[in-house]
């Protein structure tokens, strides 16, 4: 062999070594997929987890992706967030509890501007809810203030799922204007899909952070009619697309099918169009090459009002677990070639955690500012236990948007309370306030592992008088002033910097009626 030649191969195996070891040392990729109202009952693999199970939902028999997922990765069956939208995309982007005055300051960085200073590209598209997400998410400021380099938007809290002929959706691609004009009957999961898509494509040579917050399943009950004919053909094959859409869109469904059957067909297939993008998300991780090298995080914004919540009391706007307990799921190429493939984690968790886990991954574990931990080493068993330090915390009014459907369970004569939940490992400690002072009451219940438990949604439930109904979770007198010492304590320590509402304030005109707390 010439040595001209022995020299290009050693040269070309050098180059293509080098690549390689680069590509194994570059920082990981990030894709946090937040969806709208999931319930805790709503995807297969939790469901399994339980015995027994309600009729709400049949969503969770058409989620083979979130399935997989989840057997590949770390499924997380205590976590927590916010009980509605606005202030669970604060807390999971800010690393923060919601009642942080600091938080909202425009000096103190969110994920995406966090993750930007150490060099990833970072990227939103999806919706953006309460004033301070959208001023920091939507807005392009300046090289300092900017959290996401690029992006497609949805401002407010809901809107309908079919896109009308030439509405705009703001967005922009560093400095620039990217703006999307519809055409007309896009599907707005579909859309927020393929330019998530797009972005892993032209940017799979640096690191990045992708933040996909869908607006799916929450109402108004607009699913895909290719989904709902490919799920349920015997109902809706016969039935023209637009039918199907308009019908929908007045809420009005055809003869011989209920309004519930009706409900449970649409949320399904609307989890299903979710599923449907976990699928096209993962595909162009791989064809980029860098799935080895991505993790995920799927978890969903509170609890359901339409799904299902099982094994929990409660749903969406309230503090009860089937209101701020969500489905969380971690995975890593790591994670999925490990014994850990598949396992649960019944620790506590949270979606403050997120922020301060990815950090910690790209090389910042001493990020300051965070109320969540690094959650990587407790779920993959490298360190057992998390510190006594690592709490969930959640405060702030029972606006007049969140009442609705919540007679069973609280009583009528307290619509405007202030409710607050604190959480040490598995304590929960639940104070519902007046906001005149007058308190209502507090209790403290255990939250067991109730996976090998006959009938955990019975084991689980909280009822309007502050009592457990089983005594697997009632609280000694002696456990209930421990974990009452620890949420006193930690207000008390944080009261310079905590507001007693939400302090991403929202411009929305039903929460005007809510008085001013008197503390």
């Amino acid at each position: 062999m010439r040595p001209i030649t022995i020299c290009f191969i050693l040269t070309t195996l050098f180059s293509f070594t080098s690549c390689m070891t680069e590509k194994k040392q570059q920082k990981p990729n990030f894709v946090v997929i937040l969806v709208d109202d999931l319930g805790f009952g709503d995807i297969g693999a939790y469901r399994n987890l339980y015995h027994g199970g309600d009729e709400r939902s049949v969503a969770h028999l058409h989620t083979p992706e979130l399935d997989k997922l989840a057997y590949g990765g770390i499924i997380c069956t205590r976590a927590y967030t916010s009980s509605w939208c606005a202030p669970s995309r604060q807390m999971l982007l800010s690393g923060t509890w919601i009642n942080r005055k600091s938080a909202v300051d425009r000096e103190f960085p969110w994920i995406g501007r966090r993750l930007r200073q150490q060099g990833y590209t970072t990227a939103m598209f999806g919706k953006a809810h309460g004033e301070y997400d959208i001023t920091r998410n939507t807005r392009y400021l300046d090289e300092e203030l900017t959290e996401f380099d690029q992006g497609l938007f949805f401002r407010g809290g809901m809107r309908g799922y079919y896109l009308k002929k030439g509405e705009v959706f703001p967005g922009h691609f560093f400095d620039k204007d990217a703006s999307y004009r519809a055409k007309g009957n896009e599907y707005i999961t579909d859309l927020f899909t393929d330019r998530a898509s797009d972005f892993i494509k032209y940017n799979s040579d640096k690191p990045f952070f992708l933040y996909l917050a869908y607006t799916a399943p929450h109402s108004p009950m607009h699913a895909k009619p290719e989904d709902l004919k490919s799920m349920f053909p015997d109902v809706f094959e016969t039935l023209a697309d637009s039918t199907i859409q308009s019908m929908s869109e007045k809420r009005t469904p055809p003869p011989g099918i209920s309004a519930d059957s009706w409900r449970k067909y649409h949320y399904a297939a609307m989890v299903y169009s979710v599923d449907r993008g976990l699928g096209q998300i993962r595909h162009a991780l791989n064809e980029a090459g860098i799935a080895d090298n991505t993790v995920i995080v799927f978890t969903s914004d509170n609890g359901s009002n339409h799904g299902s919540n099982y094994p929990l009391t409660g749903h969406k706007w309230d503090v009860y677990e089937g209101g701020i307990r969500v489905p969380f799921i971690v995975w890593s190429d790591d994670i999925s070639n490990s014994k850990n493939k598949g396992s649960v984690y019944d620790g506590l968790v949270s979606t403050a955690d997120i922020a301060p886990t990815l950090m910690a991954l790209a090389g910042k574990s001493e990020a300051e500012g965070f109320d969540g931990k690094n959650i990587m080493p407790y779920i993959t068993e490298s360190e057992l236990a998390p510190p006594e330090s690592q709490i969930f915390y959640y405060r702030e009014p029972l606006g007049y948007h969140q009442v609705t459907g919540a007679e069973s369970l609280y009583p009528e004569e307290i619509k405007g309370i202030m409710l607050e939940a604190f959480i040490q490992k598995d304590r929960k400690y639940l104070h519902f306030l007046g906001l005149t002072d007058q308190k209502f009451y507090e209790s403290g219940m255990a939250l067991p592992d109730v996976r090998d438990i006959p009938n955990p949604g019975k084991k689980l439930s909280e009822d309007i008088q502050g009592l457990n109904s089983g005594d697997l979770t009632m609280l000694t007198d002696e456990e209930f002033a421990k974990i009452k010492k620890s949420r006193d304590d930690f207000t008390e320590e944080n009261k310079a910097d905590f507001t007693y509402r939400w302090s991403g304030k929202t411009k929305r005109e039903n929460l005007k009626h809510v008085p001013k707390f008197k503390k």
